[in-house]
């Protein structure tokens, strides 16, 4: 028999599943939705081909249209759930009200955020070089607890002062 205080934590581990793979869903069907507005059409080889990349070490072209929609769908989960791990280990007590998100991608970190359901809303503002990532991290819908914005740029370009926060 399972101990009732382990079983809401399996209760919430469950919840709290659903609604990451709810966001994913809606995030990728709003992105796919983008795409066909604006006449895009996906090449899965060359997506996949361009995926081949990471696993050599290299960098994908982030921009391929449609490249972004089987990058979340294989890796956001993971990101999500390390982010997520990661937080809950360093906030304790403390919740910030703000957030700077360099290489923001596909907006892991605001929905792992959002997940968090920390006591205050938080604004995330994330710095990400590829237009596409952008497009998809504005995809996601599902942020009761954040407001994020995106802008397209490098930590060099924050440095000098080119990127307003």
């Amino acid at each position: 028999m399972v101990p009732a205080s382990r079983a809401a934590n399996e209760y919430e581990w469950r919840r709290l599943h659903e609604r990451l793979d709810r966001a994913i869903a809606e995030a990728a069907r709003a992105y796919l939705q983008s795409l066909a507005a604006r006449g895009i059409l996906v090449n899965a080889r060359k997506c996949s081909e361009e995926l081949g990349e990471l696993r050599l070490g290299r960098e994908p072209d982030y921009d391929l249209p449609g490249l972004l929609l089987v990058y979340a769908l294989k890796y956001m989960p993971r990101r999500v759930v390390a982010i997520f791990g990661s937080l809950l280990s360093v906030l304790n007590s403390w919740y910030p009200t703000s957030v700077l998100d360099i290489g923001s991608g596909t907006g892991a970190t605001a929905l792992a955020l959002d997940l968090l359901n920390l006591p205050r809303h938080i604004n995330l503002v994330g710095i990400e070089p590829s237009r596409e990532m952008i497009t998809f991290s504005e995809s996601s819908r599902y942020r009761d607890r954040v407001s994020s914005a995106y802008r397209q740029g490098a930590i060099s370009d924050l440095i000098r002062g080119n990127i307003p926060l």
